[in-house]
């Protein structure tokens, strides 16, 4: 009875259909791609070949559904949630408006505490990020690891100040650990590459000189493509 009462409190949020259907969709189609191709080309009966073309016309068409999904869902959701943690950060009044909330959307708040399962949503999102199935060739997220890296520096300095108090020896023996982790990961993240810029992605395809690929991209691209833009400031968005 407890149980069925807890049950009928919690409510559970559902994904968006669309996104389900996509995501299934075209991860089985790549999947049969995959298997068909496997065999070689020239070995494939007439069967497997029309199965093939029928594959890959669905795949053709699914990429209008990628842009939608991205541009419907996916993007606005950053964004949304980007400007959401930003104003509570910037504000005591919406802190506690919104303490609770946070608490739960996170995975903090949770029906079975422990200790395996604290901030469970949160860390499903950072997990998948950091560990996809396959591993990365130019893998951005060993850049991302030193941001987090930073943040973590930044984020110890108060509490370890408040819990060694005036024993300053210790505080600064952990504070020198944890450089020492934030050196380490900055080291490693300059193996991987920074060429997830516009500059270089649109280099070949809109012009030679720099002035050339910022006048295409800001005339063109920028109208294409504006849920793709982050361009909003939380603390003006919040005066106005």
């Amino acid at each position: 009875m407890v149980a069925q009462s807890i049950s009928n409190r919690t409510k559970s949020y559902p994904l968006d259909a669309k996104l389900i259907k996509y995501m299934h969709e075209k991860s089985q189609l790549q999947q049969k791609k995959e298997k068909i191709n496997a065999a070689g080309k020239k070995k494939l009966s007439k069967e497997d070949r029309e199965k093939l073309e029928g594959i890959e016309t669905r795949l053709t068409s699914l990429k209008n559904d990628k842009t939608r999904i991205l541009h419907k869902i996916i993007f606005p959701s950053m964004a949304n949630l980007c400007f959401f943690f930003e104003a509570v950060a910037q504000s005591p009044q919406l802190q506690e408006n919104f303490a609770s909330d946070i608490i739960q959307l996170l995975g903090i708040r949770r029906n079975s505490p422990s200790e395996d399962n604290y901030a469970f949503m949160f860390r499903r999102l950072i997990w998948s990020i950091f560990f996809p199935s396959e591993p990365r060739e130019n893998d951005f997220t060993l850049k991302l690891a030193n941001q987090l890296q930073q943040i973590i520096y930044v984020k110890m300095k108060r509490p370890l100040y408040e819990f060694f108090k005036e024993n300053s020896e210790p505080k600064n023996m952990v504070l020198l650990d944890i450089e020492r982790v934030k050196a380490w990961t900055e080291l490693i993240s300059q193996t991987v590459n920074d060429e997830y810029t516009f500059d270089i992605q649109f280099k070949e395809k809109y012009g030679k000189t720099e002035e050339e690929r910022v006048e295409y991209f800001n005339e063109y691209e920028a109208k294409k493509q504006p849920a793709r833009t982050f361009k909003f400031d939380t603390t003006e968005t919040l005066k106005s």
